[in-house]
């Protein structure tokens, strides 16, 4: 094989791999400026966990566009207003079945479950 053709070869890979949409994409990079309603703090740190810790696995698409409490109560089927313990997202945290990938700090998980409890 010549020097030039495993060059092309090579570099065709390397694009390949580069694309937008992979694992390792921010929610940014792939659907532009996340808006995220900041009149309840305790969203903006669960979001953050959430983007942190579910993101690499769960479809961004979906979860990424519900920006506010509102958007998470009317279109997730992972919460429950007010009520973390009734909440899937929590209850698969606190089983250990999410992450798929290793664990949750108890900190983070207190996070979500905060946010969850006191959702106005």
């Amino acid at each position: 094989m010549s020097f030039s053709r495993s060059l092309l070869i090579l570099i065709s890979v390397l694009m390949v791999s580069c694309a937008n949409h992979n694992s390792n994409s921010s929610d940014e990079q792939l659907y532009g400026e996340v808006k995220l309603d900041t009149s309840d703090p305790r969203f903006a740190a669960a979001y953050a966990v959430l983007r942190n810790r579910c993101a690499s696995c769960h479809e961004h698409a979906a979860w990424s566009s519900y920006v506010s409490d509102a958007l998470w109560i009317s279109k997730s089927n992972a919460v429950v207003k007010n009520n973390a313990s009734a909440s899937s997202m929590i209850q698969q945290i606190q089983m250990g079945f999410m992450p798929q990938n290793g664990s949750m700090p108890s900190s983070e998980t207190q996070l979500l479950v905060d946010w969850i409890n006191n959702m106005p």
